[in-house]
């Protein structure tokens, strides 16, 4: 097993990963949560694939547990889930010792994230990741919430789990867009942070296209630790976790204004990094740009944009929550494995 610390003073966890984790998640959630009761969240798909083995092992640490489902996909990422969430909870008369655990990816992480934070003003938190993206970026670092009309997770909180834990082999299950979702992740990191990781993701493209390879636990434990480090380093986002926006000022427009139906979340992330990266070469004099784009490409990622309406999609952008008195804050590569964030990019 790779344990992954997440060093936040008396909130610091672990990141758990290893092959057949979901069979022993009750023992490692025991650890954390004290409790008769627990609730088990996840989306009517990832229920279905493996609501029962979670369940089993909850039951098996002795936990009075109950598994609670929605719809799958980003339009159930939205206040009108998480009022249908509260009921069950209380039915089973959880109280504040008792976890939620997050069972799915970034839309069930961040939606059950959000109950977690919310329901008799917090209870414990434990992130169950199913995707690759959920493995490396959302289930970690401690912001949960939902949709709104106004933009992508524009209400939701800072709020870390008790414990993630991560089955590699849950990633055997993913389409392969959806693998391609994660790798957009991976690339964020190792441009922010790592040029030895991106080289290694360069020089085994072809096997990270296959959700078995051995490569994965090794890939996903060096990205979580380049997020907990960063989350680490600032909780909260007040300056140095902005970086881990890197692509994302662009993608998340991107993504609002396909309706988060059009692209899906790695794919807006690969062209906001695209666009970032362009505009980077511009502004700070990145020369990696072409090799970014390469990487994106071999990974079968997108690097342009839908053909969107450019004013639509600054006003959204405006919105974006690193925005200050309507001045954009940029992420922009230096070089592959630093960035900088800059607020002087003319509109």
């Amino acid at each position: 097993m790779k344990r992954i610390p997440v060093q936040l003073a008396e909130r610091s966890y672990l990141i758990e990963i290893e092959q057949g984790q979901l069979d022993r998640c009750g023992q490692s959630i025991r650890k954390c949560a004290a409790a008769t009761t627990a609730a088990v969240i996840a989306d009517d798909t990832v229920a279905d694939l493996y609501g029962q083995r979670v369940l089993q092992s909850l039951e098996s640490a002795e936990y009075d547990a109950k598994l609670i489902t929605f719809a799958a996909g980003e339009a159930s990422k939205n206040l009108a889930t998480v009022r249908k969430l509260y009921d069950p909870l209380f039915a089973l008369g959880m109280d504040r010792a008792s976890p939620v655990v997050a069972l799915g990816g970034g839309v069930v992480g961040d939606t059950a994230g959000f109950v977690a934070a919310t329901y008799l003003r917090g209870v414990p938190l434990i992130q169950i990741p199913t995707t690759l993206l959920a493995m490396v970026d959302s289930s970690v670092g401690g912001k949960v919430g939902v949709n709104h009309s106004a933009g992508k997770n524009m209400i939701g909180a800072f709020y870390q789990p008790r414990a993630v834990v991560v089955d590699t082999s849950c990633l055997q299950s993913l389409p392969s867009a959806q693998l391609r979702n994660g790798l957009a992740e991976c690339v964020k990191h190792a441009v922010i942070r790592d040029r030895a990781l991106f080289n290694s993701m360069a020089n085994q493209a072809d096997l990270l296209l296959d959700a078995s390879s051995d490569i994965y636990s090794g890939m996903i434990a060096a990205n979580c630790k380049i997020k907990a480090n960063i989350v680490s380093e600032d909780e909260r986002e007040s300056r140095q976790r902005m970086i881990l926006n890197f692509g994302h000022t662009i993608g998340h427009a991107a993504e609002a204004m396909g309706g988060y139906k059009q692209l899906s979340h790695g794919e807006s992330v690969a062209i906001g990094m695209t666009l970032a990266g362009r505009l980077a070469a511009r502004h700070v004099g990145f020369g990696e740009v072409d090799e970014l784009e390469a990487l994106l490409r071999r990974l079968g990622l997108p690097t342009a944009l839908p053909p969107f309406d450019i004013e639509d999609l600054l006003v959204l952008m405006k919105r974006d929550k690193k925005a200050s008195a309507g001045i954009l804050r940029w992420v922009l590569p230096t070089r592959i494995g630093s960035v900088k964030i800059v607020d002087d990019v003319p509109e």
